[in-house]
């Protein structure tokens, strides 16, 4: 048999032992044999009063109940059933009894827990500390990393007058540039625009010059062979031709 069957084989035999003994020393869990055959019929009719719906639910909330008059005299009996010095007796030997038996069995749970569970529990003893130390740790880093993220903030805040006012000054200066480039650009274009505009003038008054003198000319043609036809002689011609020259020379 290896050793381990061996220790259980101990630890429960000493556990049934002492319980039997204590058992039979402070008596059964329940109400004993001796306190039954003395009180049977109090005792049942004790029972079937507390295990009931009316005295129950005056139990929990006696000042909601109604209370009728058979209810009255059970709830007397009761009370003075449980101030019976014999019933006191008996529910201090079951607190006893409870008393013990608890105690031993978280004794026992203690003792087997000792042998068994030593290792798992230093086992898992160790993981809870590896857990809080790691949670210590990421805690402690997480402030100083909040710390130094309140600290830039605070440096932030305090060198935004100086972005603003340089950024003020810088706006302040590209508005100005645009504002001369535009004024330059535009006062190009209005001196292209005059420029083009005298030029258009000037064309327009050399053509009309132009259409001007070609009907001067076409007129004076025009009136020379209507004279040269109505006076028709050498003579004639001949002046006509020198005054049609040095009239287009004059007009020239």
């Amino acid at each position: 048999m290896n050793p381990t069957k061996r220790y259980l084989l101990k630890y429960f035999a000493v556990y049934i032992v002492i319980g039997l003994i204590a058992n039979f020393i402070l008596g059964p869990p329940g109400y004993s044999r001796a306190f039954q055959e003395k009180f049977k019929q109090e005792l049942e009719y004790y029972k079937e009063i507390t295990r009931s719906e009316p005295y129950i639910l005056w139990k929990q909330r006696p000042e909601l109940h109604h209370l009728d008059e058979v209810l009255e005299k059970q709830i007397a009996f009761v009370q003075s059933f449980e101030d019976h010095s014999a019933f006191k007796e008996e529910q201090r030997r079951r607190m006893y009894y409870q008393l013990f038996f608890e105690a031993f069995a978280t004794i026992m749970l203690v003792v087997l827990l000792s042998r068994f569970g030593r290792k798992p529990l230093l086992n898992f003893l160790d993981q809870k500390i590896s857990e809080v130390r790691d949670w210590v740790q990421t805690a402690q880093r997480t402030r100083t990393e909040a710390a130094e993220q309140k600290k830039a903030a605070e440096e932030k805040l305090r060198s935004l007058p100086e972005e603003k006012e340089q950024i003020d000054s810088q706006t302040a200066g590209s508005i100005e540039q645009q504002q001369a480039e535009i004024d330059k650009a535009l006062n190009t274009t209005l001196e292209q625009i005059e420029n083009e505009t005298r030029d258009r003038k000037q064309e327009e008054q050399h053509a009309a010059a132009r259409v001007l003198k070609e009907e001067l000319v076409s007129a004076s043609i025009d009136l020379l062979i209507k004279k040269y036809r109505a006076e028709a002689s050498g003579e004639s011609e001949a002046n006509l031709v020198n005054r049609f020259i040095a009239d287009l020379e004059a007009r020239s």
